[in-house]
């Protein structure tokens, strides 16, 4: 989704189905680690994929990312889902994970 758009903690959540705590972690996980990178604006802060990274290897994951995932049922729905997502309407998810 992230290459498609930048999005919140909540967006991606409403999306996902999962809980802020688990998407924060993983959005961590992918900063950390040179994948994407976060802009505060206003009380959002907005993630993206990071542009023009100076390592190949990610920047070569990230180029080919489109084309790995680009018959995938469930990720092909979650952009239609994005879509139609307004960050100031989202209720919170209540998850089942344990």
């Amino acid at each position: 989704m992230l290459l498609n758009k930048s999005l919140c903690v909540c967006e991606i959540t409403s999306v996902l189905g999962l809980s802020g705590a688990t998407v924060s972690n993983h959005l961590s996980y992918l900063r950390e680690n040179g994948f994407i990178t976060d802009e505060k604006e206003g009380k959002w802060i907005n993630y993206r994929i990071v542009e023009n990274s100076d390592n190949p290897m990610i920047k070569t994951i990230l180029e080919l990312l489109p084309e790995w995932f680009s018959n995938e049922e469930i990720i092909l729905e979650d952009l239609e889902k994005i879509k139609s997502v307004d960050r100031c309407n989202i209720k919170p998810v209540i998850s089942n994970e344990a």
